[in-house]
């Protein structure tokens, strides 16, 4: 059994005719599930992480901890909370962030 995300008609259209594809070559059938964040995809989780921002509620920590890391971004879990945060930036002597050009949207 193969379990899917669907978010809209479209993907549901989509997967349905790839299940029916899947069932014809070897049997195996599908169960669609609707998300809980319709409007949420792949890209934008990536897109997110890219920028050091925070995804907790869309993606389960499993998933953004390997997104984070496939596109190497740092990040560390909080003793204390468990959530997963980005370290503060270092400041350079100049008083800049070391790491300009990075937003860091994550809630202190």
């Amino acid at each position: 059994m193969i379990i899917r995300g669907v978010r809209n008609t479209e993907d549901l259209e989509f997967e349905t005719q790839r299940s029916l594809l899947t069932r014809d070559m070897s049997g195996i059938e599908s169960v669609f599930l609707p998300s809980r964040h319709p409007t949420v995809s792949s890209s934008i989780v990536r897109e997110l992480a890219h920028f050091r921002t925070s995804v907790p509620g869309l993606v389960p920590d499993s998933i953004a901890e390997t997104v984070f890391e496939r596109l190497e971004v740092r990040y560390e879990r909080n003793s204390s909370t468990g959530q997963l945060e980005f370290p503060r930036p270092l400041e350079s002597e100049d008083g800049q962030h070391a790491d300009a050009g990075v937003r860091n949207n994550s809630t202190d």
